[in-house]
């Protein structure tokens, strides 16, 4: 079990030696979400004016915006902290309109929205540009498209572990021990030329001497006396900064120069890397505590797909053989060994993806803190369970539902020092949260020992009887008037979660939109399929139980429209999308469809009842994307490009994903040959 104390001073004394709140994975979080929201708004903003006001899609942005908003506060982005407000303000304004679906919107107030996007999404992009991200997909414009490879090509992508700098010379190494005894944080750095044969010397000649500014430049890959040469590829730093990362970023942000990534070394790593350099290559294998491998994030997720399929389709094909023919001893003895050995492929590849729940839980230390620092309150952060691993995007969705509920507890649960003296309450409050395996699911419980949830207030405002309430210390006006004794209970829970119930008159910068609880049985039950509970003791705390089924699959899918059909394909698949030019568009002798590339035919594949436009139309908004299967290309024919998202993959339906752009299942198309 670990005590807060300790790690809210380690979380702070972190934030102050680097200058910048948060965690690198809060940052990638804020990197996700940032894209997947600049996307989801454009739709949003599209589907209003095409197909009018949909609930569901106004609760899908509110809790978007809304989780955006918190990672925002977290990290010190305080203007796209203010710019999400203040669209969580026209959101609470159309919302409040009553409207019924499908209703128009007139053009005053779609104006108004698309100019809240605009501007959303203009401090969002600009945040991403500086910590090197470029929008992925354009779905505003056929005009406008992304190639997806390139931009998934230009991810730096760096390790602590980068051979590049496992060999320091003794040199190098005093500068670091020195660097590390003024305070200084390491740093390795990373970033790309647009133009290397031209702009590259010239411009890894300004980024060094701009480094040299701000920190100390242990070591550059090109070396300095390399730079000439440089003809593209990653440029690297390992540098030690007394400098937030914010002037790192200053530094680096020079013409032509894209992908910025920074990442902190942990020093006792730095100090250890010559030694890994030194002696791995006279340790045998069996001698080895660990290995890595060299694989791109898409190569590997094409491997973890692979291995997924392979396990389901051999199982598929064993009952099929069973239910055609009664197979004979032999096959089913052959297909029983390749179903152990696919399965424990599969094993293997996905315990490479499993992540401890102490990386998830690292961050909340620091938010207790800050929360209580601002809002006078005491509370200490206690934690139990968490070196239990999860899969990845389990783990990020956790991220996200902590942040929600601690922001929430901090805020309208735990009570100021003053009420908990008067209640018989310690100053310092208690926040717990709990993380165990129950067989096939993980539980996560989340308590604190505040107020509670005021249940009788709750049924009083769900009945429509206001009244003095405290959901978890939402405070409204009182009448004389309250429920009868015999009106029926309502469902606590399902009251409290429902997307826009808050008992708050006006909402805060934190909270008070009834979005947090929402965002959070969102996440529990929609995104990850589990179920979220409440253990309620009104003036002595509330408890939300969540049980997360442990078997779920990180996939990244592009999004797309076919005629009549919403599908994802993974991106790992994906090579490029680009509008198809039907002038190239041609059919062999069969009736099959292909596309004339630059080097070639590519076989075209039309699905969901979509049909290819006249050559002639002047409105073409066909799009093409580019599938590689192995050494096989194809290209599918969508006619509109929705978003590239990561979703949560289950057993129980492997032909069907959540998309959370849509706020809804579309098919999960899995090209195994093409």
């Amino acid at each position: 079990m670990h005590n807060g104390q300790e790690h809210i001073e380690n979380q702070k004394s972190a934030a102050d030696a680097t200058g910048q709140a948060g965690t690198p994975r809060l940052r990638r979080m804020f990197v996700q979400d940032g894209q997947n929201v600049i996307q989801m708004l454009e739709l949003f903003t599209q589907d209003l004016q095409e197909s009018g006001y949909r609930r569901a899609g106004l609760d899908n942005a509110f809790r978007a915006v809304h989780s955006l908003k918190s990672e925002a506060a977290f990290l010190d982005f305080h203007e796209i902290h203010d710019n999400a407000h203040e669209f969580e303000s026209l959101l609470q304004q159309l919302r409040d309109r009553n409207l019924h679906e499908g209703a128009a919107l007139d053009e005053e107030a779609l104006q108004i929205m698309a100019d809240a996007v605009g501007s959303l999404t203009r401090v969002t992009q600009a945040k991403l540009n500086v910590l090197g991200v470029t929008p992925e997909i354009d779905t505003s414009s056929p005009d406008r498209h992304s190639d997806l490879h390139d931009v998934r090509g230009r991810s730096a992508n760096l390790s602590v572990y980068d051979k590049a700098f496992q060999d320091l010379s003794e040199t190098e190494r005093d500068i670091v021990r020195e660097s590390l005894r003024r305070g200084d944080v390491p740093y390795l750095i990373a970033c790309r030329i647009s133009d290397p044969e031209h702009l590259g010397y010239p411009r890894l000649f300004l980024i060094i001497n701009n480094l040299e500014t701000v920190c100390t430049v242990i070591r550059t890959m090109p070396d300095f006396e390399s730079l000439e040469k440089y003809t593209g590829g990653v440029f690297k730093a390992l540098v030690a900064a007394s400098c937030s990362e914010e002037d790192l970023y200053d530094a680096l942000d020079v013409d032509q120069v894209h992908a910025i990534d920074i990442e902190a070394v942990d020093r006792d790593q730095l100090l250890n890397l010559h030694r890994q350099g030194s002696t791995e290559s006279s340790v045998s294998m069996a001698e080895r505590e660990s290995i890595s491998l060299d694989l791109s994030p898409r190569r590997y997720a094409a491997m973890s797909l692979y291995s997924d399929e392979l396990f389901f389709q051999i199982r598929e094909a064993m009952q099929i053989a069973n239910r055609a023919i009664p197979p004979s001893p032999e096959l089913r003895q052959a297909l029983r060994a390749a179903e152990t050995l696919a399965s424990r492929v599969n094993e293997t590849v996905l315990d490479t993806s499993l992540v401890p729940v102490s990386s998830v839980i690292e961050p909340m230390y620091q938010l207790v803190a800050e929360m209580c620092s601002s809002s006078g309150k005491h509370a200490r952060l206690n934690v139990t369970g968490e070196s239990e691993r999860v899969f990845l995007p389990v783990a990020d969705v956790i991220s996200e539902i902590l942040l929600h509920l601690v922001r929430n507890s901090v805020d309208h649960g735990i009570e100021s020092p003053s009420e908990r003296t008067q209640a018989g309450k310690s100053v310092e409050a208690r926040i717990d949260i709990q993380v165990q395996r129950r067989g096939e699911s993980l539980e996560l419980r989340f308590r604190d020992d505040g107020r509670g949830v005021d249940e009788q207030a709750v049924q009083d405002l769900a009945a429509g009887q206001p009244r003095s309430a405290s959901e978890h210390g939402f405070e409204v006006e009182i009448d004389e008037h309250t429920a009868p004794p015999s009106a029926p209970r309502i469902d606590v829970l399902g009251t409290i979660v429902r997307p826009g119930f808050s008992t708050v008159p006006e909402p805060g910068p934190v909270s008070g939109r009834g979005v947090g609880l929402d965002a959070v049985h969102h996440a529990v039950e929609t995104l990850l399929s589990g179920t979220l509970t409440l253990n309620n003791s009104p003036g002595h705390g509330a408890e939300f139980v969540m049980v997360l089924p442990a078997s779920t699959r990180l996939l990244t899918v592009l999004v797309f429209e076919s005629g009549e059909k919403s599908i994802a394909v993974p991106s790992c698949q994906v090579s490029d999308t680009f509008p198809l030019d039907l002038g190239r568009i041609g059919t062999d002798a069969n009736g099959e469809y292909f596309y004339r590339m630059s080097d070639g035919v590519v076989r075209l594949f039309v699905v969901g009842g979509a049909t290819i436009p006249d050559s002639a139309s002047e409105t073409n908004h066909t799009y093409g994307i580019l599938l590689q299967v192995a050494d096989r290309m194809g290209i599918i024919l969508a006619d509109r490009l929705v978003s590239e998202e990561v979703i949560v993959r289950h057993d129980a339906d492997r032909r069907r994903v959540y998309s959370k752009t849509l706020d809804r299942d579309v098919d999960l198309f899995i090209p195994v040959r093409i």
